[in-house]
């Protein structure tokens, strides 16, 4: 092995191991400067930017480069839809698993991608790297999905890449790559071990049967920072044909109230099958507003995204129903803090916040039933001699003197 790789193959290393360190987003986010810059020494770009993408938008974030304290600045935090990037990372511009654009291939004007075009003086030569040049690398998933794409520009050379650089470039880009898919990963980890706590802590509470009240609270403070949503609220109903009545919340400002008039009568047109996902519902807006004509909703959800996966104003609701049948009320959830609509893992953590809730609700019954029949006869449902002896005691100690 030459003297010269030594240099090459320790920096590789320390980003390798950053890379094996990523926890979070600012862990991340250092590690994709540290791409960059990485990229810019051992490849040979002084412009090297990175673009992640935003499922909840459907778009590119220009999330790190390095380069001039102007393309910086105009570059870093600007974002492009996702369909801007589909004509850059056509077939006839692939090379080794690189993209390499030449100059005048792209109207990059009409495109709508933030671009900073560099001050190259034109060349004579056949080789030499235009202002209007562009070299991309994709970043996937396992899946093959695209996650990000990272741009250099600039080269040392004054020249276009030949293959040696673009294999490099590409076999760091893998690591980016790796890095952004260890920090989801992370990410997801965290929220499931927050999932469980969180239903472990309401679990430990049902046995409380005096206090319902705050069990139904815990269980909406639970969805909210458990599982992200910003807006939960517990609604019930004594009967079907009868509003449904909050009975806890959190995240709400002010009384919460999702409709004046919805019944749980109302509410079978929007829990069909079609709908259902680990027992909960999930509808577009547009379907619950048609089905439920008669009862129109009051509230209106700010964090919502576009794209495919965004969460786009829907309903997500989870009957509290009982083993016998009878259905007791609802839980309502809206505005999820990352802006997707719900995984199916997430929807069965609610699941499980829900029939927590009916738990709760259930031995708050029996305690009352208890409590009832130890103070009133089974059979003519009057009080007993238990409750008359109580009743008496009662009524006695209100008449007698106060002692001065």
């Amino acid at each position: 092995m030459r003297a010269g790789k030594l240099p090459t193959i320790a920096r590789l290393g320390r980003m390798f191991e950053r890379t094996a360190l990523v926890r979070d987003e600012t862990d991340l986010q250092e590690v994709l400067e540290d791409v960059c810059r990485t990229i810019g020494e051992l490849v040979g770009y002084r412009a090297v930017v990175v673009n992640v993408y935003r499922p909840a938008f459907d778009d590119m974030l220009t999330s790190a480069a390095v380069g001039s304290e102007e393309a910086v600045q105009q570059l870093v935090g600007e974002s492009s839809p996702r369909e801007t990037w589909v004509p850059l990372l056509h077939e006839r511009f692939e090379r080794r698993g690189a993209y390499f654009i030449p100059g005048g291939e792209i109207d990059w004007d009409g495109l709508g991608i933030e671009s900073y075009v560099p001050p190259i003086p034109p060349s004579d030569d056949p080789d030499a790297w235009t202002a209007d040049d562009a070299l991309f690398v994709p970043l996937r998933d396992p899946k093959g999905l695209l996650i990000g794409v990272i741009s250099v520009d600039e080269p040392d050379t004054g020249r276009r890449p030949n293959d040696d650089e673009i294999d490099a470039l590409v076999a760091i880009a893998g690591h980016a790559a790796l890095a952004l898919r260890m920090a989801q990963d992370t990410a997801n980890d965290v929220q499931h071990q927050r999932m469980l706590e969180g239903i472990l802590e309401v679990s430990a509470r049902v046995a409380e049967a005096e206090d319902p009240e705050g069990i139904l609270q815990a269980v909406c403070d639970g969805i909210r920072d458990a599982l992200g949503f910003d807006t939960v609220v517990i609604e019930l109903a004594p009967r079907p044909d009868m509003p449904l009545v909050p009975a806890a919340s959190s995240g709400w400002h002010g009384e919460p109230r999702v409709s004046e008039a919805i019944t749980l009568d109302a509410l079978e047109a929007m829990l069909t099958d079609e709908f259902e996902i680990a027992g909960c519902y999930l509808l577009p807006t547009q379907v619950a507003d048609e089905r439920l004509k008669s009862s129109p909703v009051d509230f209106h959800a700010e964090l919502y995204g576009r794209g495919p996966n965004a969460w786009s104003r829907h309903w997500l609701v989870v009957p509290l129903t009982e083993p016998q049948g009878r259905r007791r009320g609802v839980i309502w959830v809206d505005e999820p803090r990352d802006r997707l609509l719900p995984t199916r893992g997430r929807l069965q953590a609610l699941r499980l916040f829900a029939n927590q809730a009916v738990a709760a609700l259930q031995s708050a019954d029996q305690a009352l039933k208890l409590r009832h029949e130890a103070t009133h006869d089974a059979l003519t449902g009057l009080l007993n001699r238990r409750a008359f002896r109580a009743r008496l005691g009662r009524e006695v100690g209100s008449r007698s003197p106060r002692s001065r």
